[in-house]
């Protein structure tokens, strides 16, 4: 079963047009110095820029927010990223904001895990959007609206292989070794280990020879998500910021929908079923549960190339059509200007 993302959303508080927003200036939560994820931030911008025109989207780094507004009309201001670093500060870009009569909103995408940060926003934006279908509802305030991460094409596709010889790993996963994380790898190791794995990222412990503490760039994270016979996918429940409610995370995170464009044949360890709004199960994506059902689809889906790429290529296809940071900045224009009189003196 698939939600529409415009169905998941459509909850506007006054359904009154503004006039045109026909500029935007984009910006990280975080000065661009302590930035891990400009790329996301980037990715955004290009959307902007294919439907408003490249002459009327900005981008800056946090602090430079005065020099970027100059000159600007009818535009918007968004923040995109976290929030939970002490340099996040948005009172002065909120109130050059407000002076010039521009909406400000803010897009989060490390909902719930800094959650309890929301209190440097609540105040000051006029929209907020949440990466996390479920956190949506912990936000005491009008205007929130759930907008998941997604993918680009112009940053992550690559073409599935022809031919099965042109991978280099049967299994690869990346990503921050989180104790959730670490008790799934360790309980697969019986699989792993008889294979060509390779398992990386910070903060791993432990001697595989297939484990390998490095942080990989996004460019190289494609380029082993799109050379890998099988991408794990395995969610994070560390959160550094969520201690308020304790939100259990619901939305797939970006990296979902990046394996996807790149061609990658993922399997998802099913412990979150709003996957499966996402993309249909053993058509687009394959879940697992364990280590018995692991190995059993593991030892298939190696054994048969062709309908292991043809599931990745059924993924890529669905993220092409569904799940491009295009598809979002025109959920999130819609929602910008349906949400009412939004310019100086609402906030």
């Amino acid at each position: 079963m698939t939600i529409g993302l415009e169905t998941e959303i459509a909850a506007p508080a006054r359904e009154t047009p503004v006039a045109k927003l026909s500029s935007a200036l984009v910006m990280g939560g975080v000065p661009d110095a302590l930035n891990r994820n400009t790329s996301m931030r980037d990715a955004v911008v290009d959307a902007l820029a294919e439907r408003l025109g490249s002459d009327h989207v900005r981008t800056c780094s946090l602090p430079r927010y005065e020099s970027a507004l100059r000159g600007m009309r009818d535009a918007f201001v968004l923040i995109y990223g976290s929030a939970l670093a002490d340099e996040s500060d948005f009172y002065g870009v909120a109130d050059a904001a407000k002076k010039l009569g521009f909406p400000l909103a803010i897009w989060l995408t490390d909902d719930p895990y800094e959650f309890d940060a929301e209190y440097k926003f609540a105040e000051l934006a006029d929209v907020v959007f949440t990466n996390d279908r479920w956190t949506r509802s912990f936000y005491r305030r009008p205007h929130v609206f759930h907008l998941p991460t997604a993918a680009s094409k112009t940053q992550h596709f690559r073409e599935v292989p022809a031919s099965d010889r042109k991978y280099d790993y049967d299994i690869f996963f990346c990503g921050v070794g989180f104790s959730n994380r670490q008790s799934i790898i360790d309980g697969l190791a019986p699989v792993l280990r008889k294979h060509r794995t390779l398992i990386c990222g910070d903060e791993w412990r432990g001697h595989a020879s297939y484990v390998r503490n490095e942080r990989l760039s996004s460019h190289q994270l494609i380029e082993h998500y799109s050379r890998s016979r099988i991408v794990l996918n395995l969610a994070r429940d560390h959160s550094y910021a969520n201690e308020r409610f304790k939100i259990t995370p619901s939305t797939p995170g970006p990296r979902t929908f990046e394996a996807a464009m790149a061609g990658a044949f993922q399997m998802i360890f099913a412990d979150r079923p709003e996957v499966l709004d996402y993309y249909e199960p053993d058509q687009e994506i394959v879940l697992f549960s364990g280590l018995s059902d692991f190995a059993e689809k593991v030892k298939f889906y190696l054994g048969n190339p062709a309908s292991r790429m043809e599931i990745a290529r059924a993924s890529q296809q669905r993220t092409l059509r569904d799940h491009q940071y295009l598809n979002r900045v025109d959920v999130l224009l819609r929602r910008l200007s349906l949400v009412g009189e939004l310019g100086a003196g609402s906030r």
